[in-house]
């Protein structure tokens, strides 16, 4: 036999009453009321055997007689809401049957609907914990001085099953003033998940809270969130879409053209200091099939020590170190930045990376043969000076080209010094020399450029060799 029972009532406070701070508590009783027999079963069901039934009837109001009716023009009735919309208006000695979600806590509002443009009356909240399927609730709604002792205020009386079925038998229930699917769907669980869905911008949520409610569950609000989440989301797939095309067209591309592609791109981020987007493309570059620039470890690992990565730097400058051995161009440095990298503090800057940040459109990438081919014709004047030959290096991190100069005047050798650093570069103290080079010969002095991310040796050569200048492989 399917079990009907009851509905577990508890009062809340009144928050927000419109006439006073009244304590509307009232605790009632949570035992359920059992029908013992088949008719009677039958008789409280509700229409839908997945939900419980709860009962409300009015037997008296105050402001409902003749008198009241004379004044008013109209004979007071108990008003019921639920999430601000009102459910029902309850006469005397009617009532009416809401059927509920089990195991779910509504928050009713009621009061004498005496006014039916104010709220005057309105200061009863009450929660209705509903229990398992096959159980019921009762209750007599009454401004009853005997019960409440104030006449402005609805009190809430439980009904034993006699008490129930004689109120079945003598009072009309009424039709609710709002489809039964929508009062069903407004638990506190529902309103809580509708706020979650309103305050985050997160579309599976609102989804799954959305399809399971009737459509007048969906307030205009909610449906307004829900398609703006749902563009959202349309317009972030079309621009992922969009994003892997280019990836796929990129990938696409020889592997010495992603090279140089990777290399004006990182050339960049160096010399705007920008290291966190460098990093994204040194693993590119790593993962290439092709020769990679010999100081790009180094590179990699200041990158990291710069963004508080200090054990990834000091792994990629071991590397470096260990690869490239002591005469490698940065070793001095590289040692420096393992130094720093040990005690957790990223070293500042040097000189010549501020003075690069600051002109980089003055030194910004150019195509390697074209940028070889101008750094040999660079050495074709002279000041006419003579001296004992002062040396220096002067390396150019954007293009990853390298320079050594042996100049035979000291004032020549303190300007080329001064422009090299001028122009976003490195002074440092001798070259990388297993890269190919080209090395030419003036009266100024000598110079060996030595081209390290070389994907067109010939185009280089032709270059060096035009130029005058004496053209070696390397290695």
């Amino acid at each position: 036999m399917r079990k009907l029972g009851v509905v577990l009532l508890s009062v809340a406070a009144l928050s927000g009453c419109l006439t006073n701070n009244m304590d509307m508590t009232q605790q009632m009783a949570s035992t359920p009321s059992v029908p013992q027999t088949q008719a009677q079963i039958e008789k409280l069901a509700p229409s839908n055997p997945n939900l419980v039934s709860t009962y409300y009837f009015v037997p008296d109001l105050t402001r409902a007689g003749g008198l009241a009716v004379a004044i008013n023009g109209r004979a007071a009735r108990v008003r019921l809401e639920l999430d601000g919309k009102t459910i029902a208006r309850i006469p005397v000695e009617k009532g009416v049957r809401l059927e509920l979600l089990p195991n779910q806590v509504y928050l009713l509002r009621m009061g004498e609907d005496w006014d039916e443009n104010r709220d005057l009356f309105m200061k009863r909240f009450i929660k209705i914990m509903t229990p398992d399927i096959g159980e019921f609730k009762a209750f007599d709604l009454s401004d009853d001085e005997s019960i409440g002792g104030d006449t402005t205020v609805i009190d809430v009386k439980r009904l034993t099953l006699e008490e129930t079925l004689g109120r079945l038998d003598t009072f009309e229930l009424i039709e609710t003033e709002q489809p039964m699917p929508l009062i069903t769907a407004l638990t506190e669980s529902v309103k809580q998940q509708r706020q979650e869905c309103l305050n985050q911008n997160q579309l599976a949520l609102c989804k799954a809270l959305v399809k399971d409610l009737p459509a007048e569950a969906v307030s205009p609000e909610l449906a307004a969130h829900i398609r703006q989440l749902e563009q959202n989301v349309a317009a972030a797939q079309a621009e992922e879409a969009r994003r892997q095309q280019l990836i796929a067209m990129e990938q696409a591309l020889p592997a010495s053209v992603r090279r140089d592609k990777y290399m004006v791109q990182l050339s960049q981020y160096l010399k705007q200091q920008d290291y966190p987007k460098a990093l994204d493309i040194f693993p590119k570059l790593e993962a290439l099939p092709v020769q990679s620039d010999p100081s790009l470890k180094f590179f990699y690992g200041e990158a990291l020590l710069q963004t508080g990565q200090s054990e990834a730097a000091q792994r990629k400058l071991y590397e470096y170190i260990s690869e490239q051995g002591t005469g490698a161009t940065h070793y001095v440095r590289a040692l420096e930045l393992v130094n720093a990298a040990e005690t957790g503090t990223a070293p500042p800057p040097q000189a010549s990376q501020q003075q690069a940040a600051q002109s980089a459109a003055q030194s910004s990438a150019q195509p390697v043969a074209q940028t070889a081919s101008r750094s040999s014709a660079s050495s074709g004047s002279s000041d006419g000076g003579s001296g004992s030959g002062n040396f220096f290096a002067c390396y150019d991190p954007g293009n990853f080209i390298c320079i050594e100069y042996n100049i035979n005047s000291s004032s020549r050798f303190q300007q080329m010094r001064q422009q090299c650093q001028q122009g976003g570069n490195r002074v440092i103290e001798s070259c990388d020399r297993n890269a190919p080079s080209c090395s030419m010969t003036s009266s100024v002095g000598s110079q060996t450029t030595y081209v390290h991310n070389m994907t067109e040796p010939s185009a280089v050569k032709q270059a060096c060799l035009a130029n005058g200048g004496s053209f070696r492989n390397g290695g």
